[in-house]
């Protein structure tokens, strides 16, 4: 079966935006090699734009990272391989 995505463009900053170098990447089932959709070719200046993006959306005072990491020092006993 041949499932075709239609092409999508990167969501940055919280707009659908296209990448700066325009151009394109083939995704690729492996299983069958058929290609199933394309998805935006990021260039470096994609990135910079998503980690401004995101820093400029960080709530003053926010210290999510630091709550999980502790939650999970908290769980790591309790958890068994």
């Amino acid at each position: 079966m041949n499932v075709i995505i239609s092409p999508r463009r990167m969501l940055i900053g919280g707009e659908l935006v296209e990448s700066q170098s325009g151009g394109w990447l083939e995704s690729v089932n492996p299983a069958t090699e058929d290609i199933i959709g394309k998805v935006p070719l990021g260039a470096a200046a994609d990135v910079n734009r998503a980690v401004a993006a995101a820093e400029g959306r960080r709530r003053p005072g926010c210290r999510g990272r630091e709550r999980a990491c502790a939650s999970l020092t908290r769980a790591g006993p309790g958890v068994s391989r």
